[in-house]
């Protein structure tokens, strides 16, 4: 073997190292759980729930991060974050990367509440348990995608720079609520009442269908509803610090003028 052929055979065996060691070890793990209906995630981890026979985790991905992974549960509470480091006799609580190099699947027959805090992704693909309630929470920047759910009563709520979306969401009562910079977005279908409220410089966007309806603002924020049918409309306003006004389908203030464009439904 030539001196350059060495060269190139050693250096693409280092390479090769190096990306071996960069791209850490692959790992899945299971862990069986106790039956549980609220979902707590902190940090940045990114989350698939999974509605399903039994309660269960399975941890896909890098080693290394799985390891940094606390989980644990108290009463009906599943509480996903990481590990504390103690420090010159304090704790801190760890975080991670958020990078796609570890995804939580969790599976449960059903869960009631979500609540992430940090910038977590969590991920619903279906869901439906018609006589129940779904609430889901996010405080900070993360964020929750449900592709389609059906249930009793859903709630929204964001407190931050955060994102809820809902592709199809079909219930009896909804209430979408940004108090903050963030933003829900839902397609209804809700069979009584929907109510939109916005606190701050965020928005709610909605389309669909409702019986019921009520939005209401208060400050820079609007309701985006101009895809929405509605029967009755119970509340429209927006409140400037000094003065509530009547507000229209898309936001605008109209003094105290009716509020146009109510729709029946078919």
């Amino acid at each position: 073997m030539t001196m350059n052929k060495r060269c190139i055979t050693t250096t693409l065996a280092l390479l090769l190292t190096v990306l071996t060691v960069a791209a850490g070890t692959k790992i899945v793990e299971t862990k069986p759980l106790q039956p549980f209906t609220v979902l707590n995630i902190l940090g940045s981890a990114k989350v698939v729930y999974i509605q399903g026979s039994g309660h269960s985790v399975r941890l896909e991905g890098d080693k290394e991060e799985i390891d940094r992974l606390e989980i644990k549960q108290t009463d009906k509470h599943l509480n996903i974050g990481y590990k504390t480091t103690k420090i010159g006799g304090i704790y801190y609580m760890g975080n991670g990367s958020n990078n796609g190099s570890v995804t939580i699947y969790v599976t449960s027959p059903a869960i009631n509440v979500i609540n992430v805090t940090g910038s977590a992704e969590v991920e619903v693909d279906k869901y439906k348990v018609q006589t129940s309630m779904l609430t889901m929470n996010v405080t900070g920047s993360g964020s929750i995608h449900v592709k389609n759910a059906s249930v009793g009563t859903a709630t929204c709520n964001v407190a931050g720079s955060g994102c809820i979306s809902v592709d199809e969401l079909q219930t009896v009562n909804a209430s979408l609520v940004v108090s903050g910079s963030g933003m829900v977005k839902a397609q209804v279908d809700c069979s009584d009442k929907l109510n939109c409220v916005v606190a701050g410089s965020g928005d709610v966007s909605v389309s669909g269908r409702t019986a019921n309806y009520s939005k209401s603002v208060m400050g820079s924020g609007c309701v985006s509803d101009k895809k929405l049918k509605y029967t009755n409309l119970s509340n429209a306003t927006r409140y400037d610090g000094k003065q509530s006004y009547v507000i229209d389908r898309t936001g605008r203030s109209q003094g105290n003028d009716t509020v146009n464009g109510i729709v029946a439904n078919p």
